[in-house]
């Protein structure tokens, strides 16, 4: 008979990696995740230097294109919490968000999206100006080599961390000028 519920979720993961690992590794999972920032690479230079000084960000040592708490801290600090699906909204871009989603609900039978007509090209006030991640989904991206003129399958695409790395990498600094195509489905 199988052992059920936390214990027997714990037993099998113990057989898996072994006892001692274990318990390093649970004690992994448990730990509150850091959030790095991925500064939009779309937005003008401006923006995205103004949006590091206001949310008191600086450059990763290492990992390119992501941004850290000048502090020491998690850069998602003061956040919304999480929605369930890994995503944090700083608390700024909460409020539009649920009023986005309040206007959402009342489109009628368009099924809760914005009918054709009402859907603005995207500019820079409307791109939002960093989207917060686990610095492991940005190395993940970058261990994939992408670069401008790449074609790339994503098969693991949500929430998007990985994916927006991936066409951060791909046509951030170009602009767009080399062809390349990225294809994110989950």
């Amino acid at each position: 008979m199988a052992v059920r519920g936390e214990s027997g979720w714990q037993a099998t993961h113990q057989k898996a990696f072994g006892k001692e690992r274990w318990k390093e590794l649970i004690k992994s999972l448990r730990h509150p995740v850091n959030h790095a920032a991925l500064v939009n690479p779309f937005l003008p230079r401006a923006h995205q230097e103004e949006t590091c000084r206001e949310r008191n960000l600086q450059a990763h040592s290492t990992i390119p294109l992501i941004f850290v708490g000048a502090d020491g801290s998690s850069c998602a600090g003061g956040a919304v919490a999480d929605d369930g699906e890994g995503l944090v909204e700083p608390p700024d871009l909460a409020t539009a968000s649920t009023a986005a989603s309040t206007a959402g609900s009342t489109a009628g039978s368009t099924g809760g999206y914005a009918a054709a007509s009402t859907v603005l090209e995207p500019t820079a006030v409307q791109l939002l100006p960093c989207y917060f991640l686990d610095g492991a989904s940005a190395v993940a991206a970058l261990m994939v080599g992408a670069e401008p003129g790449f074609s790339v399958l994503d098969l693991c695409a949500a929430p998007g961390g990985k994916s927006l790395m991936l066409a951060s990498l791909m046509f951030g600094e170009s602009g767009g000028a080399a062809p390349g195509r990225l294809v994110c489905n989950e």
